[in-house]
Order: structure tokens, then C-alpha cells, then sequence
């Protein structure tokens, strides 16, 4: 009996070594196509050794990498039939490469000085998400300057799936805007209704402060805001306007004042 579960248990080994021997080869492939910018086929590779070897850190790493990548050069494959990429491929690339990047850190968290400074995901960290991964100091008021400006926009949604109602940005030398929008229901294109600029500054408590140029039907200029953190996203929570969500419909066309997208 003892003999029969040693022969088992060595079996079992070899067949374990090999699979983790696989997912090394076809990582360093996916590697080299990677150094070679043929970005579409080493994610190919990166998949392939994750299935050899789901516990292996560097192809999770690498993949979450180059998705990143592709994402921010618009290289996403062609759908057949449409001549493009479609939103929803993005999508799946995005949730893909944070699901990747989300293990990464589970797997190899001595990994984090990297994953923070690493030029690849600069992409990613135009997204709540990354930060959460991150475990971001949200109370700290100059992480909060930099997640303010870095989320690409901020949004109320209204009625419906793209049927946002306010929109919201920040800008590095200290502007915000907030944009109110009419929508066509037929284009699902959004017009900018009312655009009104101020500026924002964030105190040592990590509390928003923003005037506004223009007073509200109240009278307001001024408005106190906070972030409100959770695990995938984030609340910014502006004092009598409303909850705005991050990178919320940031895929919609919206037009200007003289129908421009």
C-alpha cells in the first residue's frame, strides 16, 4: 500500500513539474513576442501558460501588462463584421487585465514597488479599480489630488445605460467642470446643456473644496466634496449636487457646443 501511494504521489509530481515546466516555456514566448511589440500574440502565449499554471505570477503579470497596452494604442482585435473593435471588447479586455493584475498582487505582493511605477499600466491607472487593487491611501490628501485628476471622468448617471445626466473633470492646474447633458435618443449622442468651470483645491483633512464662477439657482459658489472609497469603486460625494461614479460611461461621444465630438 505504501509503495502503490509513493509510485502515486511521484506520478503525480512529474505531472505537476511538467505543467509548471510548460508554463515557463510558453511565458518566455509570450515574453519575446512582447519585446517584439507583437502585443496581440504574446497575450496569446500569456493565456496559455496561465492554463498550464494558474498559481505562476509573471504571465498574470504580464498579461495585465499587455492588455494595458493594447487598450491605450487601440490594437483590441478587429470584430468580423464590423471593421472594428466594439466598447464591449474593451470591456473584457479591462476587466481581464484588472482580474490579472488583481492576482498578481495576491500571488507576489513584494511585487508592489514595480507594479506602481511600471509605464505599462499607465493606462489602468486612469481607473478606480487600480487603485483599489493598489490599496491606495485615499485619505492621504495628495494621493487624493492625483486619483482626482487621473480618473478620466467622473459621472451621475441617470435613467438607462448611457443616459448620464452630469459629468465631471479635473485638471491638474487646479480647474474642475461640470457638464450637464442633453442626449439624442435615437444617436445616443450626448450635447454639453451647461458647462460650469471653477476651480478645487483639497485640504489636509482630504476634503474636496470647489468654487464655482457661476452660482447655482441658490446662489451657491462654494461646495464641499469626499471621496467615498469601496472595494471596486469609488463615490465622490459633491455636498448638494450629487454622487458622481468613476469612468463611468467615459466610452460615449459626446459633442460640443458646435456639434464636434
Amino acid at each position: 500500500m505504501k509503495r502503490s501511494l509513493a509510485l502515486f504521489l511521484f506520478v503525480v509530481s512529474l505531472g505537476v513539474s511538467s505543467f509548471a515546466q510548460d508554463a515557463v516555456k510558453l511565458n518566455t514566448i509570450g515574453f519575446n513576442h512582447y519585446k517584439q511589440k507583437e502585443y496581440n500574440k504574446a497575450v496569446e502565449y500569456f493565456r496559455k501558460s496561465i492554463e498550464k499554471d494558474p498559481l505562476y505570477f509573471y504571465p498574470r503579470y504580464n498579461l495585465a501588462c499587455t492588455l494595458s497596452i493594447i487598450i491605450d494604442q487601440e490594437l483590441l482585435p478587429v470584430e468580423e463584421g464590423r471593421g472594428e473593435y466594439s466598447f464591449r471588447m474593451k470591456q473584457r479586455y479591462l476587466d481581464e487585465a484588472f482580474e490579472n493584475l488583481e492576482k498578481s498582487v495576491a500571488l507576489y505582493p513584494v511585487y508592489m514597488p514595480k507594479i506602481k511605477k511600471d509605464p505599462d499600466l499607465d493606462y489602468l491607472r486612469g481607473y478606480y479599480r487600480y487603485y483599489s487593487i493598489i490599496a491606495y491611501c485615499f485619505s492621504d490628501p495628495d494621493n487624493l489630488r492625483s486619483l482626482l485628476r487621473n480618473i478620466s471622468v467622473w459621472s451621475i448617471p441617470g435613467q438607462g445605460v448611457f443616459n448620464l445626466y452630469s459629468q465631471i473633470t479635473f485638471s491638474d492646474n487646479g480647474t474642475v467642470n461640470i457638464v450637464n447633458l442633453d442626449w439624442d435618443i435615437d444617436s445616443l449622442v450626448a450635447s454639453y446643456r451647461k458647462v460650469t468651470a471653477g476651480t478645487y483645491k483639497v485640504t489636509d483633512q482630504a476634503i474636496i473644496e470647489i468654487h464655482f464662477e457661476q452660482a447655482n439657482k441658490a446662489g451657491k459658489r462654494d461646495f464641499k466634496a469626499a471621496l467615498v472609497p469601496s472595494s471596486r469603486e469609488g463615490l465622490l460625494y459633491i455636498e448638494g449636487v450629487g454622487e458622481y461614479r468613476p469612468n463611468l460611461g467615459e466610452a460615449i461621444r459626446v459633442l460640443d457646443s458646435e456639434g464636434h465630438a
